[in-house]
């Protein structure tokens, strides 16, 4: 598959330094984006649970400062 390819490396304070990836095809259209955690988690930060009530909710990262 032809397409662009994008990284970008960013820290989050108290959690984890992240790798945030998107790919896009000019030809087909098709697009992709995913988030991946490259270091540990700090003893400082909170847990939170969400409730997940739609199938939606499941298509989202969610990252808290």
């Amino acid at each position: 598959m032809m397409g662009e390819m994008r990284m970008c490396q960013t820290s989050v304070p108290y959690f984890t330094d992240l790798v945030i990836m998107s790919f896009k095809c000019e030809y087909c259209g098709a697009h992709s984006a995913e988030t991946k955690n490259s270091g540990e988690v700090l003893a400082r930060a909170s847990v939170l649970t969400l409730k997940v009530e739609q199938d939606i909710d499941l298509k989202r990262d969610l990252f808290k400062v």
